[in-house]
């Protein structure tokens, strides 16, 4: 599964009831990042930077002032309004004075966001000149890595190909033992989200939900020949996969067990009886 991270308008600020995403950093390292690009690379001023500098002509006084607010963690509440409406701001600082989880926007904080680094941005939603701009400072911006950047036409089809490693680990009876190098596996593949697991049959009920069973067949067919003479039982087996019965002067049946090689040989023996029962009017069975 590929993650693919979707941003809104570049270079514009986030507000109420706006569905993109602007300047947050995903907790995952996208594989596939989408920008837009109405904007190009113009920085447009948050909008509280810009009533301010209207009220400031009003106003020309300025207040300085600290705020203690709840919860520490920022991931919602005051304390996350008040973060969002000054963290633009470089003059403001954000004192985080307690213990953070995990997850949250504060200990992301402490830890500093890292930089996103998609290995493809795709371009969308912009003036032709403008995309262009873009894509010229990305390429600029991104020249020591090795990034795909690209600007698709409306309509146009983009096709990525992705080439990774997938590691299964092997549990139960298998674990017990090492394989050797360039030694092969032979058994179970079970997938469970985004993990692989190798495991014998016999342990497939105790790590996961699955079960085993086995399918027996049958197959009834006209036959009206006659077996050797020599043969007195009521029944032989084909190479251990099949076993052929005489059911009555006009009919046999097949047995076997649901596999490609039993269905392989039974498809095999049906062919061969009803050529036989065409031709001739008696089977020779060799032990």
């Amino acid at each position: 599964m590929r993650q693919v991270d979707f941003r809104g308008l570049m270079g514009s600020q986030r507000t109420p009831g706006f569905w993109g995403v602007t300047a947050e950093i995903p907790q995952f390292s996208p594989d596939i990042c989408i920008i837009e690009s109405t904007y190009g690379v113009q920085l447009h001023q948050p909008r509280n930077v810009r009533e301010k500098r209207f009220t400031d002509v009003i106003h020309s006084t300025i207040s300085q002032g600290v705020v203690m607010a709840s919860p520490s963690g920022l991931q919602s509440g005051m304390s996350r309004q008040l973060f969002e409406m000054w963290c633009s701001d470089k003059k403001n600082a954000c004192v985080i004075p307690g213990y953070v989880v995990e997850g949250t926007l504060a200990k992301t904080i402490i830890n500093e966001p890292k930089e996103l680094m998609p290995p493809n941005i795709i371009i969308v939603h912009g003036e032709a000149n403008e995309i262009g701009r873009l894509k010229q400072n990305l390429i600029t911006q991104f020249a020591d890595r090795n990034t795909k950047i690209i600007s698709p036409k409306n309509c146009q089809l983009v096709e990525m190909y992705f080439n990774s490693k997938k590691m299964a680990k092997t549990i139960g009876r298998l674990a017990e033992k090492t394989p050797e190098v360039g030694e092969t596996v032979s058994d179970l593949l079970v997938k469970k989200a985004f993990t692989y697991q190798i495991m014998a049959p016999d342990d497939l009920y105790v790590f996961s939900q699955l079960s085993t069973s086995n399918i027996s067949q049958r197959i009834t067919i006209a036959y009206s020949g006659a077996f050797d003479k020599e043969y007195k039982g009521p029944a032989f087996c084909v190479h251990e996969q099949l076993t052929v019965k005489y059911e009555s002067e006009k009919h046999i049946s097949l047995h076997w067990r649901l596999d490609p090689i039993s269905d392989m040989v039974s498809d095999f023996v049906v062919a061969l009886v009803l050529n036989i029962s065409r031709e001739i009017p008696k089977v020779v069975v060799q032990s």
